[in-house]
């Protein structure tokens, strides 16, 4: 092992590192079942593939893990996740010292099937078929063996929950934390954990690096099984009145109710936003049209171009934009797996579909809110509108136009609009380093939107 690590051409305690990582794994029964693919991948000489798995753990950065999955700390497996939560823990347990903690855990549609071809297929790996809902079992081994509540959905249930509403059933709960098992829109091979704080969003600075902090420190983690879990009386299934009231606040957020004509086609990209976006839009009253070929919950995105479901790309909503030519529907809709992100094309007045970009969307939406709300009376008195400095400046005249206050410069990640919004309901105002102080509530909240396709239009969640 040392001589192969030797032949590589990269700094010497990266080789050192990655030697010590790769001996704990081959000589730790906790390890053990990763065993067979280990040898197989030592016996093929993959040096440089095992210098990059076992030269330092995998980053946990200021929301948390996310990365392929796959063998040795490096990777997200069950071990790197466990050490994730166990530092999320003691960090819960800083801030929290005198409550008791709980934690919602929501997942998404993902499971490992190894389609980049890195380990042998002929031997057994543990990985093989790992869902997002099998990673939150592991999490909610961890989180009860340390007395922490856990709310999920039911073993049997054949539903998913999103980000955003992962968000809102932390606050519907009145929970300390949550964690979303997502990679987003990552390759179907790449999972994550993320966590949240009890307002329903991310940690900002000083608590991400707090949180980070006490990740770092962890070592060594109890694991036990889902059973386990279960038999500690700490696990609650989440009701399904929790999605109801989601749905239901968000379908209260027309502004015309009686204009729901339109034709739409929308397409989940076999995630989880047909039970978001999907049945909002069908609660409230709109003819939907779902593209059945990636209606399915599915996280190989076997139907979406280049197993890429993101709405930010063209190419992921091009059978949604057949079904709409076939149909003559007014407008394509699709979200990425955790539906945090969503896509549109509008039709145009030949018949055909325009993608529209974030900034596109961002500027549509924030118009229309500001004019409608003026138009029915109902406009605050000092309308905010927040963004990331990097989204479209247009927002600004539009903003000021009607009167109101345009938070600008935010950095990029929606837990800064999240912060945003904790800042007014706490202290009245919105402070931040070089930007002027603005007063307001969160009653003042219009809209918060972000280039990369992200919006959130209620206070009741934080996340886009």
């Amino acid at each position: 092992m040392a001589q192969g690590f030797a032949a590589l051409t990269v700094a010497d305690h990266f080789k050192q590192s990655a030697q010590d990582n790769l001996a704990r794994w081959l000589e730790d029964p906790l390890f053990t079942p990763y065993r067979a693919q280990l040898d197989w991948l030592i016996g093929q000489q993959q040096w440089s593939a095992l210098l990059d798995r076992f030269y330092r753990m995998l980053p946990f950065g200021t929301g948390g893990r996310r990365g392929p999955v796959g063998i040795g700390v490096n990777r997200f497996n069950p071990w790197t996740l466990a050490l994730s939560v166990q530092g999320h823990i003691a960090y819960l347990r800083e801030r929290f010292p005198d409550q008791a903690l709980s934690v919602v855990i929501a997942y998404d549609v993902r499971v490992f099937n190894d389609l980049r071809g890195l380990y042998n297929p002929e031997l057994p790996s543990p990985l093989r078929g790992m869902t997002s809902r099998d990673f939150a079992n592991v999490a909610a081994g961890v989180y009860t063996a340390n007395g922490v509540h856990v709310w999920m959905l039911p073993e049997a249930t054949t539903t998913y929950m999103s980000t955003p509403e992962l968000s809102f059933a932390i606050r519907y709960l009145k929970a300390t934390s949550g964690l979303n098992i997502s990679a987003s829109h990552n390759h179907p091979d790449d999972n994550g954990g993320k966590f949240y704080n009890e307002r329903g969003g991310q940690e900002v600075p000083p608590h991400d690096e707090a949180m980070v902090r006490q990740v770092e420190r962890v070592e060594y983690v109890e694991m036990p099984d889902f059973d386990t879990a279960k038999a500690t009386g700490l696990i609650s299934w989440i009701d399904p009145k929790v999605h109801e009231a989601y749905v239901s606040l968000n379908v209260e957020q027309s502004l015309a109710p009686s204009q729901r004509q339109a034709r739409v086609v929308f397409t989940p990209l076999h995630g989880t936003a047909d039970t978001s976006v999907g049945a909002v839009l069908q609660r409230a009253g709109f003819q939907v049209e779902t593209v059945a070929e990636q209606a399915t919950h599915d996280g190989t995105f076997p139907a979406v171009p280049y197993r890429a479901p993101n709405p930010e790309v063209p190419e992921s909503m091009q059978l949604g934009m057949e079904r709409a030519r076939a149909s003559s529907a007014d407008i394509v809709m699709s979200c990425d797996p955790d539906a945090d992100r969503i896509g549109i094309c509008s039709r145009t007045p030949d018949g055909d579909y325009q993608f529209l970009t974030g900034n596109e969307i961002a500027v549509l939406i924030t118009h229309y809110k500001l004019d409608q709300l003026q138009h029915l009376g109902e406009l605050p008195a000092h309308p905010l509108v927040v963004k990331t400095e990097v989204t479209t400046e247009l927002l600004r005249p539009i903003t000021e136009q009607c009167g109101g206050n345009l938070i600008g410069d935010l950095l990029v990640g929606f837990k800064y609009h999240g912060n945003v919004l904790a800042q007014l309901e706490q202290q009245g105002r919105f402070q931040h380093a070089n930007m002027p102080t603005i007063e307001g509530r969160l009653d003042d909240f219009v809209i918060g939107v972000e280039e990369s396709h992200g919006i959130l239009v209620t206070p009741e969640v934080r996340d886009k």
